[in-house]
This record gives C-alpha cells, structure tokens and sequence, in this order.
C-alpha cells in the first residue's frame, strides 16, 4: 500500500495579515531582493503561501 499526500492549493489573490498566518500555525517569510524591495508570505499549515499584507 502507498500513500501519496500532496499540499492544499493556495487560494489565489489571498492575503492575510501577519495575524492570521501565525493563529493558523504558519510562519512569515521575508524575501528580500535588492533595494528594499520584498514581499511577505506565510509558510506552513492553514495559510501557506498565502501573501502577507
């Protein structure tokens, strides 16, 4: 027997404020690239991938 699990979708457009990524047990990620720009998501459980606002 084998047991293939593959991760929810990401709801597209979603965002959701830092919050609502940490009471649904995910963390936020900064990704920086050059000169102050970046972009905030969740990583992990109820809101992964999800943009942060």
């Amino acid at each position: 027997m084998s047991l293939c699990l593959a991760a929810a979708p990401v709801q597209a457009g979603a965002d959701i404020s830092a919050q609502d990524c940490a009471r649904g047990g995910g963390v936020i990620i900064i990704n920086a690239v050059g000169d102050g720009t970046f972009t905030k998501y969740c990583e992990g459980v109820t809101h992964d991938g999800e943009t942060i606002t």
